[in-house]
């Protein structure tokens, strides 16, 4: 990604939380040409970590450890070495929350997500990303990552899931399951 595509936009609620890109408290968003978030989000392809973004309650459904500031600097170290637009599942943008830094929203166009074929074909590029992901996780240390795929949208919300791994184990949603390719 060459850097004129990195734009930094800078939050208004930062500064209401006291900070705009340290290791600690909120983060300020990273977009590439996407409208800025009503909250302080991280949003594409080099977003690091932000307050937790609006996904649905099935999206984090496993309540998760308390993080340290180091572990949470390694896991946004690991999703900043992921690729984009690569492989067989073409990520176009990530959000990732300073309140749960080790989960990995992945977002797609959904031409991308569903022209890859069956449900099997969506499942085996889930896998092969978030073994990736994994990988990159592993290598700093840390045990392990949840991964959720979503559409693209214009705001950090997610309101469609398509699939959630973790644990080794990738599962397709209704939705990520049904739908068809329209190019």
């Amino acid at each position: 990604m060459t850097a004129p595509a990195r734009v930094l936009v800078l939050v208004a609620l930062a500064a209401t939380f006291g900070g705009c890109g340290s290791s600690g408290g909120p983060r300020a968003a990273k977009t590439s040409g996407l409208r800025a978030p009503s909250a302080p989000v991280a949003t594409t392809p080099s977003a690091r970590t932000a307050p937790a973004p609006a996904v649905p309650p099935a999206v984090a459904a496993a309540p998760a450890r308390p993080v340290t500031r180091a572990q949470a600097r390694g896991y946004d170290r690991a999703f900043g070495a992921l690729p984009y637009r690569a492989g067989p599942l073409r990520v176009a943008q990530t959000i990732v929350s300073s309140s749960r830094p080790d989960l990995l929203i992945a977002r797609l166009a959904p031409a991308r997500f569903f022209c890859l074929g069956s449900p099997a074909r969506r499942a085996a590029a889930v896998a092969s990303y978030y073994r990736r992901a994994r990988a990159q996780v592993r290598a700093r240390g840390l045990s392990d990552l949840q991964l959720v795929v979503a559409p693209l949208g214009q705001t950090a919300q997610v309101t469609v899931v398509w699939a959630r791994a973790h644990a080794g184990r990738v599962t397709l949603t209704a939705a990520g399951r049904g739908g068809s390719c329209r190019r």
